[in-house]
């Protein structure tokens, strides 16, 4: 599992560091009004390679004792949790409790809902999909 870590961070920074710009990094609205959602990059991909699709990094920073609505998006997530072990739920699976410094994965359009216990957590979510959808 540490390699798929390591590896997720060097795609992650390696990506920002290539096409971040002044301009893409503009500010997200949050999803959630108990969440902080902060805008790392956007940017979308070649319309050659991958005609309509976009990559968003964010930081996401969920305080203790929160369940985010339950939503879905039009394309995969992927999360690195940098900070605190929330329960993650996909679809009608029960929850299951992640831990600090691993990845996971959310598929294209699967219904998911986080929470957190008494401590928040921090995540970096990295997303391929639909340019312009939430």
């Amino acid at each position: 599992m540490k390699y798929f870590t390591y590896l997720f961070v060097a795609l992650v920074c390696l990506a920002i560091g290539r096409w971040t710009s002044p301009a893409m990094a503009q500010a997200q609205e949050p999803a959630f009004t108990n969440a902080e959602v902060k805008n790392l990059f956007k940017r979308a991909l070649d319309e050659n390679y991958t005609p309509g699709r976009e990559v968003l990094v964010d930081r996401v920073e969920v305080p203790p004792n929160t369940t985010l609505d339950r939503h879905w998006h039009p394309g995969e997530e992927f999360h690195y949790y940098l900070k605190g072990e929330p329960f993650v739920a996909l679809r009608n699976e029960q929850a299951r409790q992640v831990k600090e410094g691993t990845v996971g994965h959310v598929p294209f359009k699967a219904e998911h809902v986080l929470s957190t216990k008494e401590k928040g957590t921090t995540l970096i979510v990295f997303r391929v999909h639909t340019a312009g959808q939430p």
